[in-house]
C-alpha cells in the first residue's frame, strides 16, 4: 500500500473515531478522563475553555504518543485543547528517572564541530566562548514557548546535537531524551550529545544595564560554558541529518530555544569530517531572541 493510500486509510479511521464518538456515550465507569473522552465532548459542542478546565482538574488517563498527537490534529481538535492534554499527561505520570543521553564520544572522533572559529585569518584559535540568558521568562518567551503562568524562570542552558535520520531513531525516542518532554519544540530525534549545566550569577550592581533587568524581575544570568570543539565518532557511510541547537530547563523539563539543522552528514570509510559551528548571543543580547547556533565554513589553516 503506498503512502497516499495509507493517509487516506488512517484520515477514514479518524473519522470514524470521531462519529462514534459524537454519537455514542463515554464508556468509562469512573471519573476518568480519556482521549476518547474529549473528542466525544468536542465534537458534541462542548467549549475549549470548559473541556481544558475539566482536563486541568479530573484524573486523566491519556496515552498521547506522536501518532496519536497527530490524529487529534486531523481529527480538529485546537492547539491549545491538544497542549492541556499533553501538559495534564505529564504532570500525571509518575517522577522519572534522569535521562542518561547515549554515550558517541567513545572511541577515535571522526566528526568535529569547531566551536566559534576565529573570523578572521591569522588569528589564534579562541576557546568555544559562552553563551548566557537572563533568568527571567517574560510574557513574549511565555508565549512563546506555551508556559504556565507560574513558570516564571530558566533553570539551566544546554548545547545539544542530535539525528534526525529515521532509521537511527529509537522506538521509544522521548523516554531516552533530554528533550523527550519537549512535545512542541522537538522532532523525533537520536540525542548524541547534551552539554548543559549552566553556573547562574547575581548581577546586581555589575552594571546599568543588569540593574535595569534585575528591576524589572530579572535578578541573575544564567552563563554556559562552551568547550573550543565537540567530537563525535558515528557510524560510517550512513546518512546522518544533524541538527545543533540550544535549549534551557525549566523546573524539570528541557525546551528547545533555538537550533539549526546542517547539512547532511556522509562520514566515508575510515574518514573523518570538520564543521564551524557559531553558538552566541547575538544584537538580542542575553534573552531567547538573541541565542544563535549556525553553521559556518572553516577557514583554511
Amino acid at each position: 500500500m503506498t503512502n497516499p493510500e495509507l493517509r487516506r486509510l488512517r484520515l477514514l479511521l479518524v473519522a470514524g473515531v470521531v462519529l462514534l464518538a459524537a454519537l455514542t456515550p463515554s464508556l468509562a465507569e469512573d471519573d476518568t478522563l480519556r482521549v476518547e473522552d474529549v473528542v466525544r465532548r468536542f465534537v458534541q459542542g462542548e467549549s475549549v475553555e470548559a473541556l481544558i478546565q475539566q482536563i486541568r482538574t479530573a484524573p486523566v488517563d491519556f496515552v498521547l504518543d506522536d501518532e496519536m498527537l497527530e490524529e487529534l490534529k486531523i481529527a480538529g481538535l485546537p492547539e491549545s485543547l491538544i497542549g492541556a492534554m499533553v501538559a495534564r499527561q505529564k504532570e500525571s505520570e509518575p517522577e522519572e528517572a534522569p535521562v542518561e543521553v547515549e554515550d558517541v564520544t567513545d572511541g577515535e572522533s571522526n566528526i568535529v564541530f569547531v566551536i566559534n572559529p576565529p573570523k578572521k585569518e591569522g588569528k589564534p584559535h579562541p576557546d568555544g566562548g559562552k553563551i548566557h540568558l537572563w533568568d527571567f521568562i517574560d510574557s513574549v518567551d511565555a508565549e512563546r514557548l506555551d508556559l504556565r503562568a507560574d513558570q516564571t524562570h530558566f533553570d539551566d542552558l544546554a548545547v545539544y546535537i542530535q539525528c534526525r535520520t529515521a532509521e537511527h531513531v529509537p522506538d521509544r525516542w522521548r523516554s531516552v531524551s533530554p528533550l523527550g518532554r519537549d512535545f512542541r519544540g522537538s522532532r523525533r530525534h537520536r540525542m548524541l550529545l547534551f552539554l548543559a549545566g549552566a553556573d547562574a550569577s547575581d548581577t546586581k550592581g555589575i552594571g546599568k544595564l543588569a540593574d535595569a533587568m534585575q528591576d524589572r524581575g530579572r535578578t541573575q544570568k544564567l552563563a554556559l560554558e562552551l568547550p573550543a570543539t565537540l567530537e563525535l565518532h558515528l557510524d560510517e557511510v550512513d546518512d546522518h541529518q544533524l541538527t545543533v541547537g540550544i535549549a534551557a530547563r525549566i523546573g524539570e523539563r528541557y525546551l528547545r530555544l533555538t537550533s539549526e539543522d546542517l547539512v547532511d552528514v556522509v562520514i566515508e570509510a575510515g574518514g573523518s569530517v570538520e564543521y564551524g559551528l557559531r553558538i552566541e548571543n547575538q544584537s538580542g543580547g542575553a534573552v531567547v531572541e538573541g541565542l544563535s547556533v549556525r553553521q559556518v565554513r572553516l577557514r583554511e589553516p
